[in-house]
């Protein structure tokens, strides 16, 4: 298996793809891994991973743990936590009927089993400024989370947050601006971490703003050129 470029700014696997930014090599030592995937209540019926359905951050069940730790001595497992921020004003605004404790409990339970954690978290809530956006960069670090999945805020169709986006109650970054907080948070990674996802976006029936993270493309590449700028790289500010 060829190893890493050194100068690969991000280690990501997604799709199978393997170029500068989106690394294939995570997937090769985890041969029965499948594509990302949305969140299920069952395992998928021809492949070998798990994609536990908690996204609401509730603590995992010794007996749910029991379950996928011997699910995953014949079958590549991956638990997924919504997260999300560890900013506890975030939470209530999000209305997530949990504070991060309750998700480090969590965590710090499944990864102590072995288990893969990815974290799926927000980047430009209300609110949150870089530092607090840092902040959760460095607590995620501090977990040693496996993978990491980062959704721009983004305001879909028929939702609260729509008619609070609509009446200016809500600002949306840039692409650029959205970019320059990736890179941020990303600097503050371990190396090893795994990128699963930049951006987040929706149907197109369902979506409405911002139109650019309808691209994914697009983020990589806003992504891709802030780290150039910077000359840095994913783990550059990391506190190991």
């Amino acid at each position: 298996m060829a190893e890493q470029p050194p100068d690969t700014p991000v280690r990501a696997a997604e799709g199978g793809r393997s170029d500068r930014l989106l690394s294939a090599r995570h997937q090769h030592a985890r041969p029965n891994r499948p594509a990302a995937r949305g969140l299920g209540a069952r395992p998928c019926s021809s492949r070998a991973s798990w994609v536990w359905p908690w996204e609401r951050g509730q603590t995992a069940l010794e007996a749910v743990l029991d379950v996928l730790t011997e699910l995953a001595a014949e079958k590549w497992v991956s638990v997924e936590y919504g997260v999300q921020s560890i900013h506890q004003n975030s939470l209530q605004w999000l209305q997530r009927g949990h504070d991060f404790t309750c998700c480090e409990s969590a965590i710090n339970r499944t990864l102590s089993r072995g288990l893969n954690v990815a974290v799926h978290l927000i980047l430009g809530l209300p609110g949150e400024s870089r530092d607090e956006m840092n902040a959760t960069a460095e607590a995620m670090a501090r977990l040693r989370v496996n993978t990491v999945k980062l959704h721009n805020l983004h305001v879909v169709r028929d939702t609260p947050l729509a008619t609070l986006w609509q009446a200016g109650g809500v600002r949306l970054p840039s692409l650029e601006g959205y970019a320059a907080e990736v890179v941020d948070f990303l600097e503050r990674l371990p190396p090893d971490c795994v990128i699963d996802r930049l951006s987040g976006d929706a149907p197109s029936e369902f979506f409405i703003a911002p139109q650019w993270s309808q691209d994914k493309l697009a983020v990589r590449r806003a992504v891709e050129g802030e780290f150039a700028r910077r000359g840095t790289r994913q783990g550059s500010r990391w506190v190991g």
